[in-house]
């Protein structure tokens, strides 16, 4: 399996659509973040994006905004125009299928809104790889691949058919996908993380050997041989691009791996301390803490009593 499948298999990316409808002018929606992260695509028409710490930008049809949790953004027509809560205009019918559409010849947007969630432990890895604000332009002519999975969610939100939830969410996955490889291809991460050193060949050598087997007893100088460059040469390339040594980001993700087993599978603690190289079910229980900031228990009850509320179409 290759890294970015491993990360989101691993962290079990969700996806759901909660809002797609035609807006006529003014309008404008707002949000003071959530806990996932969230996407807008214009499928139709021009609107303007007001995200904290970046300036007003106008995005246009074709175009998929990606903004991390937590970030309180707007979108509307104009920049002059007042932005209302999405929740206010959500419990208002605003987005409610069969709803009439504005006149014709009325300036009008049509946008789809939703979400990209992901389990707690593993979220911010993920997001803090990504720029704040992701803004993918003119996706028909530089990703006809994603703007084709744009045109069918568009189609399934609006001819609503047997399974079409299930259908939007899971093209939705892909469409996260396909953000995560444009920023890879366009070297769009600035932020030192394991999304940047996927872009360099070298670190991404490791990485693939790191992913594909996490319980390895791995060195620094079998994975600087497999990445072609001497020790020192790559454990600072290394260091650089993904922002921390080889060995801690090798020990980092043993324990989202051992943390994923535990949310699944029945085995005992000390049989998934086994499997990644601890004699005692102590010794792993507290270097399990120590990097992922809760106890092994806890972090299993928890994953399995959570049912995050996802909005949807």
């Amino acid at each position: 399996m290759d890294v970015l499948s491993d990360i989101l298999h691993t962290f079990r990316l969700r996806s759901s659509v909660f809002a797609m409808t035609e807006l006529a002018a003014p309008w404008g929606m707002s949000t003071q973040g959530r806990e996932e992260s969230v996407f807008h695509v214009i499928v139709r028409g021009t609107a303007w994006l007001d995200a904290d710490g970046h300036p007003p930008t106008q995005v246009c049809a074709g175009d998929v905004v990606l903004v991390s949790p937590r970030r309180r953004h707007a979108l509307r027509d104009s920049t002059k125009t007042r932005a209302r809560p999405i929740e206010q205009l959500l419990a208002e019918g605003v987005f409610a299928p069969g709803r009439k559409p504005p006149p014709p010849g009325a300036a009008s947007t049509t946008v789809m809104c939703g979400v990209f969630h992901l389990d707690d432990v593993g979220a911010e890895m993920l997001f803090a790889a990504l720029p704040k604000v992701v803004h993918v332009r003119e996706v028909a002519e530089a990703h006809p691949w994603l703007d084709h999975t744009m045109k069918l969610i568009g189609y399934e939100c609006a001819s609503p058919r047997p399974g079409g939830t299930t259908v939007v969410n899971r093209l939705c996955d892909s469409l996260f996908v396909y953000i995560m490889r444009g920023i890879i291809e366009s070297a769009a991460a600035t932020n030192a993380s394991w999304l940047r050193g996927l872009a360099d060949p070298h670190v991404s050598a490791a990485l693939r050997l790191i992913h594909d087997q996490p319980g390895k007893d791995w060195t620094v100088a079998m994975l600087a041989s497999a990445a072609g460059l001497s020790r020192s040469g790559f454990a600072l390339r290394f260091g650089e691009l993904v922002g921390e040594p080889p060995m801690r980001y090798l020990t980092r993700w043993r324990f989202h791996k051992a943390a994923e087993q535990l949310a699944r599978a029945d085995a005992s603690i000390a049989e998934i301390a086994a499997r990644f190289g601890y004699e005692t079910e102590a010794s792993f229980s507290k270097a399990f803490k120590r990097t992922l900031g809760v106890a092994p228990g806890a972090h299993r009850r928890r994953a399995r009593e959570a049912s995050p509320s996802i909005p949807s179409m």
